[in-house]
């Protein structure tokens, strides 16, 4: 999966940069984002968040969750996550059409 993201393209953020769109329908249990901080905390940070310049999660809220459970367990709050920004998120926050 790695193979088909831009690197160039993904940035190290502060979690504190991020924060979710509040119209997010997705829900997650603890256990899930217990589960996927366990997945972070052994694999890394394999899949970055999708997120807009200002900071808006657009996908990957659950890594967002899961960031913020290891930085409070890690007693760190400058843990950081791999951010893709998006350049359709971009386009449509300048009042442009994307397509």
């Amino acid at each position: 999966m790695d193979a088909l993201i831009d690197r160039a393209a993904v940035e190290v953020w502060p979690i504190g940069r991020l924060r979710p769109y509040e119209r997010n329908s997705r829900r997650y249990s603890l256990e899930q984002i217990e589960q996927i901080a366990a997945s972070i905390r052994h694999w890394g940070w394999t899949m970055p968040i999708l997120a807009a310049d200002d900071g808006m999660v657009l996908a990957g809220h659950g890594r967002l969750a899961a960031g913020k459970l290891l930085a409070i367990a890690d007693g760190a709050g400058h843990r950081r996550a791999r951010v893709k920004r998006s350049a359709k998120a971009r386009l449509c926050h300048r009042g442009q059409s994307a397509d």
